[in-house]
């Protein structure tokens, strides 16, 4: 067993490697020299361009060590804060117009089409390869399922880690979901100055850490802010900050309906000429006397009438002298500001603008500005591009996991590892519309263009350029486009010509055959068919019609035709008799019985 995941490993770990070896002299990463005491050269002009050389490489090396122990610093910058952005994330996604924003994205990016229900559209010149990848992902990855929580995942958290299940034999069999707080990314340089990147799960119950190959991980990540990086930027991330301001006021404004929305009492009790110090000791039973709480004792059980200490929503109590006029019970409103909510409505406009998302995509269809349809028409517009970026980090990582699948598998689908194509179907039909409407554009434009002028014959652009002009084609697009409408040309030609060609496609020739066997009363066989049918049936099925001459039953064959159909040698009634006995036998049903599952067929 062991022997076996060694020699996975291997092949996985050589198959990923082997573009990179590709580059390594052209495009990779440039080797440190080896330091030499003496450079060994054929003249003095050699040797010093060597050395040169050498020395140009070193220092290009060494600025390069030094921008990635930069990177390192960075990143264990980002790596101490990223728990807390994380349990930052899951709290704002209990937010309701966030937690709805990241499911209006999720499910944009990842919307079905509407003739086949399918999410993921692959493309290949191969179609062994093609079916293979279809399998895949409809069978074992289940994206019609999965891909919904990888892109709210991604979207949330800006990184979603799965864990991919590999098999020497069938690529790649299954897999898993990882929480992104529990997943680190590396990234270095191995021996050979080429790029890797793994990863450390950190196990949440025994604290303990296990390293994985960027093959065995998919990181589906939303690149945004640079100094996340090698991580993924949350779509929250810019309206973390407006969040907890929002959730603070909302807080506020809760505890100020609740302490300042209640109406409350003024009694004004006569005290008449009582001495001042006598005054508070008069209210206290007044108030007594009007409002008392109930309390009871916890430990005797004995009930309390004690007074309650007036708070915010307790009524008042004033000393009345006779001086004033008028009732001695007022009413004192409670808060008349309620509906100046400006400050709330500041702070979550600042949320939207931070989504990117506008607010009648949320449900908030009263705002003033979203009123005409083509406004609504460019607001999908924006949204779609937004969309698309989601897309494309999905695409990226999916085209990661199909190139493993296929290098697993060998053979014929490793050598289509680089001629196929995965898309994710638009959101935006107005967007597809606009883009309809732009090369309606284009065509009318390029027609114009190439029409000759009535008088004088010429064009205003020859048919090379304007392609080259208006459709941004090369000269070997133009050819190719060139040869193949040539070839559309004759085919054309040929189909046109096909009834000349052909004498019968064969394609009626079952129905035909159907039709003429009896089944059908208002079709009479005829000729060369008659004698296919007859010969299909086991022979003729009764000669002239009705079994011979105008006597009813004179000459050959009477009433039913030859012996194969039943009818002897002697004709009149008993010719007919023995014919129709011969047409109704086992044999003919059995005939017919093999017909009808030939046509079913």
């Amino acid at each position: 067993m062991a022997e076996d995941n060694k020699g996975l490993f291997s092949n996985i770990n050589t198959f990923f490697r082997r573009a990179t070896d590709a580059l390594d002299s052209t495009q990779g990463r440039l080797e440190a020299p080896i330091e030499k005491e003496f450079i060994t050269a054929a003249s003095q002009d050699d040797a010093i361009k060597t050395a040169v050389e050498d020395g140009a490489i070193k220092f290009y090396r060494t600025q390069s060590t030094k921008i990635d122990k930069g990177n390192d610093q960075r990143k264990l910058m980002y790596e101490s804060s990223r728990m807390m952005l994380y349990y930052d994330y899951l709290s704002m996604d209990g937010y309701p117009i966030l937690g709805a924003a990241l499911d209006l994205l999720s499910e944009e990016a990842t919307t079905t089409k509407s003739d086949n229900g399918q999410i993921l559209n692959i493309y290949c010149s191969s179609d062994k390869v093609k079916k293979e990848l279809e399998r895949f992902f409809y069978k074992v990855m289940d994206v019609n399922t999965h891909l919904f929580q990888w892109c709210r995942n991604m979207c949330q958290f800006g990184d979603n880690f799965v864990f991919l299940e590999l098999s020497k034999e069938n690529g790649i069999v299954d897999f898993r979901q990882l929480a992104s707080q529990f997943v680190e990314r590396n990234e270095k340089y191995d021996t050979k100055n080429r790029f890797r990147a793994f990863f450390k799960y950190k196990d949440p119950n025994s604290g303990g850490e296990e390293e994985y190959m960027d093959y065995q991980i998919a990181h589906f990540r939303l690149l945004g802010v640079g100094d996340r990086l090698p991580y993924g930027c949350s779509v929250y991330e810019k309206v973390r900050r407006t969040y907890k301001q929002l959730f603070m006021m909302e807080d506020a404004m809760m505890v100020y309906r609740i302490t300042r929305a209640a109406e409350r009492r003024i009694y004004k009790v006569p005290v008449g000429n009582v001495p001042p110090e006598d005054v508070p000791q008069i209210l206290e039973a007044f108030a007594n006397n009007v409002k008392k709480k109930k309390l009871v004792d916890p430990k005797t059980g004995d009930i309390n009438f004690k007074y309650n200490i007036a708070s915010m929503d307790e009524d008042i109590f004033i000393a009345d002298r006779g001086n004033t006029s008028g009732q001695f019970v007022d009413t004192l409103p409670g808060a008349a500001n309620l509906e100046a909510i400006s400050d709330i409505n500041y702070l979550r406009d600042n949320l939207f603008t931070g989504l990117g998302i506008h607010k009648t995509l949320l449900g908030f269809s009263s705002d003033q500005a979203s009123g005409e349809g083509k406004n609504l028409s460019m607001l999908d517009i924006r949204f779609a591009r937004k969309v698309n970026r989601i897309q494309q980090a999905l695409i990226a990582e999916l085209n990661k996991i199909a190139i493993i699948h296929l290098g697993l598998l060998g053979g014929d689908y490793e050598s289509y590892i680089d001629d196929f194509k995965l898309s994710l179907n638009n959101p935006s039909t107005a967007s597809d519309l606009l883009q309809l409407e732009i090369w309606k554009s284009k065509l009318e434009v390029y027609q114009a263009a190439t029409t000759p002028n009535q008088n004088t014959g010429l064009k205003p652009m020859s048919e090379m350029m304007a392609r080259k002009k208006f459709f941004h084609m090369s000269e070997e697009d133009i050819i190719n486009d060139l040869q193949e409408q040539m070839l559309e040309s004759k085919i054309g030609e040929e189909v046109k010509g096909a009834g000349m060609l052909l004498k019968s496609s064969g394609l009626m020739d079952k129905m035909i055959k159907y039709k003429n066997a009896g089944f059908n009363v208002e079709t009479q066989p005829q000729g060369g068919e008659q004698q296919q049918i007859d010969n299909s049936l086991g022979g003729p099925l009764g000669g002239p019609p009705m079994g011979g001459g105008p006597e009813m039953g004179g000459g050959a064959p009477p009433m039913g035709g030859g012996p194969e159909a039943g009818g002897g040698a002697g004709g009149g009634a008993s010719g007919g008799a023995s014919g129709g006995a011969g047409f109704l036998s086992e044999e003919i049903f059995k005939k017919t019985d093999e017909l009808t599952t030939l046509i079913k067929e």
